[in-house]
């Protein structure tokens, strides 16, 4: 009888530090989360370059709006950058709207990487059915701000590449209709409109079609072949060649750094 009082006792003492370490987790994960958003209140405004890719991200917005190709033959005065163009085209949409500045930009990238945290949280949520685990694989996202080099809310295409691949991949995995899997599609062309590393993610996402979405599945592949092929030809002829010089000839002469891949 003295045992089990004991050994009761001590598992209320148990269950009690393991409820301790859960909240405390939850609150310093939490803290992140609120840390990145005052960074962002600071940051955002800011009137210079936060990274030197910026200034050029500005400029090739600022082309479009003045009715000016991107993808163009190299010059003193201007030559592209390699990305594929959505993200120039919805900042030029934005600094329409806000006016010239790099806070078009910046909005854009902030809105996207808190787009990144919700489908983080519904990823996991959906594979654990737990609120808690969901909430803290967001935070875990928003601590790796640092570490990252800050990148999640300045003027670049990164944000908003992570969240168009999140919201693809997660209709690829939890529905099963076809109308889904071309919607899947359609986002993943987006995110190759933005970067076009979008590739890389596409061919293992053509494995699980194949092995685990048959039925549906080849509805996503075809339908993202098939928007690759003809955003390709279309904005090549409309950039006289030069689009996939840039967007891909180019990145193609890129050495491949082997020893980063276990980094």
């Amino acid at each position: 009888m003295k045992n089990k009082i004991k050994n009761s006792y001590y598992g209320n003492k148990l269950n009690k530090f393991n409820k301790f370490l859960k909240i405390s987790l939850l609150a310093i994960g939490i803290m992140y989360i609120l840390f990145y958003l005052v960074i962002v209140y600071f940051r955002i405004r800011y009137p210079f370059e936060l990274e030197w890719m910026e200034g050029e991200m500005l400029n090739h917005t600022l082309r479009i709006i003045s009715g000016e190709q991107i993808y163009v033959k190299p010059t003193l005065e201007f030559i592209p950058f390699i990305y594929t163009p959505l993200y120039f085209y919805l900042s030029a949409l934005f600094v329409k709207m806000l006016g010239v500045s790099f806070l078009p930009l910046r909005l854009i990238s902030f809105v996207s990487s808190i787009g990144c945290f919700f489908m983080i949280y519904l990823f996991v949520k959906k594979e654990t059915k737990s609120i808690y685990l969901g909430v803290l694989s967001m935070s875990l996202f928003a601590a790796t701000y640092k570490i990252s080099d800050a990148w999640f809310d300045i003027g670049r295409v990164d944000s908003l590449f992570l969240f168009l691949l999140l919201i693809g991949l997660f209709l690829l995995k939890f529905k099963n209709t076809i109308w889904m899997f071309i919607l899947s599609a359609i986002i993943f062309s987006l995110a190759f409109l933005t970067k076009q590393t979008a590739l890389i993610i596409f061919l293992p996402t053509i494995i699980y079609c194949i092995l685990v979405k048959r039925r549906n599945g080849f509805y996503y592949i075809g339908t993202f072949i098939l928007l690759i092929i003809s955003s390709t030809i279309l904005f090549n002829i409309l950039h006289n060649g030069w689009y996939t010089y840039y967007v891909f000839n180019l990145p193609s002469q890129h050495p491949i750094l082997f020893d980063m891949i276990s980094h």
